[in-house]
């Protein structure tokens, strides 16, 4: 017996894997793949899976759902930039070398926001080599919040991932974690600090 469902249409929406939706909602992954495929009810998982989806339990159980109704809310235009510093850290934010990325349903109608990949282990283990970061511009930095710092090097805008210690009218104090340290930035010397509002998998 089939049980059909939207699970397959939601996450590909979001641009999420079956396993990065499994550990969203606390379960296997063979597990959410049979319910995915309509193998399985979806039970007792269902306001995990809408709390994940930030949909109604309809719209993830009705089988009249088209997925022309979300094309709007996640576009394939959120600018990504990944490509890693030569000989240093962090990563490039010249225009050059940007792609796309799907836009998360908290930035739909956030146009100046970006994502980064994450180059290096300088902020593991809260934020691992290759994650996938969302930034939204038009947020203030406050003390404990991560962020990307951009810095002019040579020609080229740089983005690099710190922790805010301290803030003050002229410089703030970053930290890394892996290893602990802690640096002052002068205000003149950032181009500009924003903060990371999420990631691929923690829609927070």
């Amino acid at each position: 017996m089939k049980y059909p469902n939207n699970l397959l249409t939601l996450r590909n929406l979001k641009g999420l894997q079956q396993g990065e939706v499994a550990v969203g909602v606390k379960m296997k992954q063979p597990e959410y793949s049979k319910m995915e495929r309509g193998e399985r009810r979806i039970g007792d998982h269902l306001e995990k899976l809408t709390q994940f989806f930030k949909v109604t339990p309809n719209e993830i159980q009705s089988q009249q759902l088209q997925s022309q109704q979300y094309k709007q809310k996640y576009t394939e235009d959120l600018p990504l930039f990944g490509m890693p510093v030569q000989n240093g850290e962090g990563v490039q934010m010249h225009k050059q070398f940007v792609s796309h990325t799907i836009r998360p349903d908290y930035l739909v109608e956030n146009l100046q926001s970006y994502a980064c990949f994450i180059h290096g282990s300088a902020m593991s283990p809260r934020y691992e080599h290759g994650d996938l970061v969302y930034i939204d511009p038009n947020r203030q930095a406050k003390e404990d919040d991560y962020v990307v710092i951009q810095v002019k090097q040579g020609d080229h805008v740089t983005g690099i991932f710190r922790k805010v210690i301290q803030i003050t009218d002229r410089q703030m104090k970053f930290q890394t974690l892996k290893p602990i340290k802690e640096e002052v930035i002068r205000n003149s010397e950032m181009l500009s600090v924003h903060v990371i509002v999420g990631t691929r998998t923690n829609f927070y």
